[in-house]
């Protein structure tokens, strides 16, 4: 049985997916969210375009895509991007409508081009746009930034769901993301391919992958660490709580049906698998860096299946994570990695909820939603800006300046913990 205190975080982790878009000054320099903004916080030197589009809208499993690029100086007055949430008629407007800081379908500055690309699944029962914040500082640096809505573990399907249907969608996670992120990769080459949309605007030879709380799970999946299961069964027989994927493997534990379940899983992954064995990798092989923001799940890759992941990793997460307990999930995931460079960054005292941020109208209603108990959130998102652009410099375009401000002496922040293998 699913306990309540899981549905609470679920809800919680589900709900937090909005964004309180950041204000930056046009006509008084480089900004940061806040005074004190680290030198990789502050924006970029690129005007910011976003666009969205849809990958096989006619097909099975349309994906529903948000890309942001380095654009041409628009014309428009203001960047102010509208993003739609996706449950327009199930939230109310204020709530589903978020005005950001890029222009909307603006030309791309090809001329500086091409860019390297990061693609970013979001957490469970998230929006796209759930760390917008991110993207849109990325591509003012210089970055194409490509992120999705999973199909089944949306904001709207959390909201619309019943709890067995969603349960049931965390649980095919492992089967379905990683496939998900292998289209949006190939549909982000077809954009920038001699006839597409965004021709020879991204540079398909430099990406890196990312994402936020199970989109870290999935970053890491398909960056080539492999599921095994059966290492869960001990794990299970405990009864204790370390993520929500965990907890969904666990449920089909106790059960009895796991070795069916895994072998739907492996079915649908169209992995080389065999039902209580560590799987063949579902990597691929463009991946050149990994960023995970508080991922959770790491469990259900066992105590080897992290070895697979070779690029250059970067893991951000809060010491007293609630949902992804960080013992059992950004920790371990970092001691386990087989990536020689890799770095983390704690948080101490944060929690699970720090990396997003809530719209005016989310931050009214749903406070507890959109705060961290110990963190000022625009810090936190400074601090992220600047971690992930310079690790992404570093390591996609090979900045030197980025690398030394990711040296360990470099990096002094009151309340940081950071430990690197690779600056």
């Amino acid at each position: 049985m699913l306990g309540k205190r899981f549905f609470t975080a679920l809800f919680t982790v589900g709900l937090l997916m909005t964004v309180l878009l950041p204000t930056y000054a046009q006509d008084s320099g480089p900004q940061g969210l806040r005074p004190d903004a680290p030198p990789y916080a502050l924006r970029g030197p690129h005007a910011v375009g976003t666009r969205d589009y849809v990958v096989d809208p006619e097909g099975d499993e349309p994906l529903t895509v948000s890309v942001w690029y380095p654009a041409q100086e628009s014309d428009q007055s203001a960047e102010t991007a509208t993003y739609d949430y996706g449950a327009a008629g199930v939230l109310p407007d204020p709530m589903n409508y978020i005005d950001g800081t890029a222009f909307r379908d603006a030309a791309p500055d090809g001329a500086q081009g091409p860019y390297p690309l990061l693609a970013f699944s979001p957490g469970m029962g998230a929006s796209r746009v759930f760390t917008l914040y991110l993207f849109e500082h990325l591509a003012s640096h210089g970055f194409v930034v490509i992120t999705l809505d999973h199909p089944g573990t949306r904001m709207l399907d959390q909201i619309t769901m019943g709890q067995a249907d969603f349960a049931e969608q965390i649980f095919l996670v492992q089967a379905r993301r990683p496939t998900q992120m292998r289209r949006v990769l190939d549909y982000a080459e077809a954009l920038t391919a001699p006839d597409g949309d965004l021709a020879g605007v991204i540079d398909v030879e430099r990406i890196a992958v990312g994402g936020y709380s199970a989109g870290g799970w999935t970053a890491l999946a398909f960056a080539g660490a492999h599921i095994h299961l059966d290492y869960l069964r001990e794990w299970c027989a405990q009864g204790l709580y370390s993520s929500v994927i965990v907890t969904m493997v666990c449920n089909r534990v106790g059960q009895g049906t796991l070795d069916a379940e895994e072998q739907r899983l492996i079915n649908l992954a169209g992995a080389a698998a065999e039902v209580g064995a560590a799987w063949s990798p579902v990597a691929d092989s463009r991946v050149d860096a990994v960023l995970a923001l508080a991922p959770g799940g790491a469990l259900t890759f066992g105590e080897d299946g992290l070895q697979g992941v070779t690029a250059p990793t970067l893991i951000l997460y809060g010491s007293t994570d609630p949902n992804a307990i960080p013992e059992f999930n950004a920790v371990w995931a970092y001691e386990h990695l087989g990536a020689e460079h890799k770095g983390r960054v704690i948080f101490e005292g944060g929690g699970h909820m720090m990396f997003g941020q809530c719209n005016p109208a989310w931050q009214a209603n749903a406070f507890d939603l959109c705060t961290d108990a110990v963190w000022d959130v625009a810090r936190v998102h400074d601090l992220t800006n600047h971690f992930a652009t310079a690790f992404l410099l570093a390591e996609l375009n090979g900045d030197v300046d980025a690398a030394l401000a990711l040296a360990a002496d470099a990096v002094q922040f009151p309340g940081i913990v950071y430990e690197t293998t690779g600056f």
